[in-house]
């Protein structure tokens, strides 16, 4: 702890945070235990919630005495205890389920900015020359706030999609994963407890007016989002491709897949024409590779039907924008 210059109040500071976090995140496994039984409208479930919002206002309290050099300390300690399995890249916040989402929620809300979460790793630098890197980088870096407010634009997108593709049934992983939003970020979160969880089917998206109020190259911005969809396609294909046909009876293989291809259908609401039909004719160009090493069809059409739903999608959303369309 020396090495980080940890006072005996920081150390209480970081315990009461954890232990806090602990606490929140017990209070979410009840609330999702209750939605997977249909008691949302029970008064347990508003107990719950009440607990809930009690909570958050001591776990804020904590948050708002802090300066930003002790907040800056506290995320180099918590990144580097390694009893905990913590990520900073987008993708894996959402998806992977072996890392510690307790840490994770605070190092989120600690870093004021969200320079926490590696917009640069989501546009994979390597691939390019050293002076498209450096170009793309900056920007990137430059704008990390547009890009962190492009984030939740896709998250509320993909609430959207999970709430109106699944409103005939509950499943457990769309319960999990609306859960898992709310609790890593606390902007959907303040909104979602509001609403008692109650997904908003039309979001507003923000991206727009911060582009405007920064007076940014759109073009520029959309050839890195562009790039962004295709990693994040190109993860989500990686990921479905160890599943077999016989893999989809396990209803949770099943649920997976399809809530990959639901957060692609997101993305692809925010992305022009032009970039998602260049990946989908990739998508299925490449498939048919694949088709004649494993026969295992079914699996790549249930992904693959992440590009049927265009039209339909990208009613979902309002934009804000300070300009006239």
């Amino acid at each position: 702890m020396e090495k980080y210059d940890m006072s005996k109040s920081d150390c209480e500071d970081i315990s009461f945070l954890i232990n806090t976090s602990k606490a929140i995140k017990d209070i979410y496994n009840k609330l999702i235990n209750l939605e997977k039984e249909n008691a949302k409208d029970s008064e347990v479930y508003n107990s719950c919630l009440k607990e809930l919002k009690s909570l958050l206002e001591v776990e804020e309290n904590i948050y708002k005495r802090l300066d930003n050099s002790t907040k800056e300390k506290y995320i180099s300690y918590l990144k580097n205890l390694n009893e905990y399995r913590v990520t900073n890249k987008s993708y894996e916040i959402l998806f992977d389920n072996n890392i510690n989402l307790e840490i994770l929620r605070i190092l989120l809300k600690l870093d004021k900015n969200k320079n926490y979460i590696d917009f640069i790793n989501d546009v994979g630098l390597d691939k390019y020359d050293s002076g498209f890197q450096f170009i793309l980088s900056k920007l990137v870096e430059d704008n990390k706030k547009i890009f962190y407010q492009f984030y939740l634009d896709n998250l509320r997108c993909f609430l959207a999609i999970l709430d109106k593709e699944s409103h005939s049934t509950i499943d457990s992983e769309y319960v999990n994963i609306i859960y898992r939003i709310s609790f890593l970020f606390s902007e959907i979160e303040e909104e979602l407890i509001q609403n008692k969880f109650k997904i908003n089917n039309e979001p507003y998206l923000l991206a727009k007016i911060f582009i405007d109020m920064y007076n940014q190259d759109k073009k520029l911005l959309n050839s890195i989002r562009y790039i962004i969809f295709s990693n994040h396609f190109k993860l989500s294909f990686y990921n479905i491709q160890k599943y077999y046909d016989y893999d989809l009876k396990n209803n949770d293989v099943r649920s997976k897949i399809i809530i990959q291809s639901y957060y692609i259908r997101s993305l692809i609401i925010v992305s022009d024409e032009e970039t998602v039909n260049e990946v989908k004719e990739l998508f299925f160009y490449g498939t048919y590779d694949l088709l004649d090493l494993r026969h295992d069809s079914q699996v790549l059409e249930l992904f693959g039907d992440c590009f049927n739903h265009q039209k339909e999608d990208v009613e979902i959303p309002k934009i804000v924008s300070l300009k006239r369309f």
